[in-house]
């Protein structure tokens, strides 16, 4: 692939995407209003994923200690 004059090859050439997408940031970092929506697209993203990660993880919590309970231990170990 070429862009710009530049050719793509060796591993690269499979993230030929990240290299554009580069370009284009760097086209466009003097642009606040567009600085801005980018960096709220970003935050949103990143707080929509915390968010579904803690969920997970207090299901996990839940279960797992409902599946203690239920097996009788009570989440506590048996010292050997």
């Amino acid at each position: 692939m070429t862009s710009g004059g530049a050719q793509i090859i060796g591993p690269s050439a499979a993230r030929w995407h990240e290299v554009l997408f580069c370009v284009e940031i760097e086209q466009k970092r003097n642009d606040a209003k567009w600085l801005n929506k980018a960096s709220e697209v970003i935050r949103l993203k990143w707080k929509d994923k915390n968010e579904r990660a803690a969920r997970s993880r207090a299901r996990k919590l839940v279960n797992g200690v409902g599946q203690a309970a239920r097996n009788g231990n009570n989440g506590q170990h048996e010292e050997q």
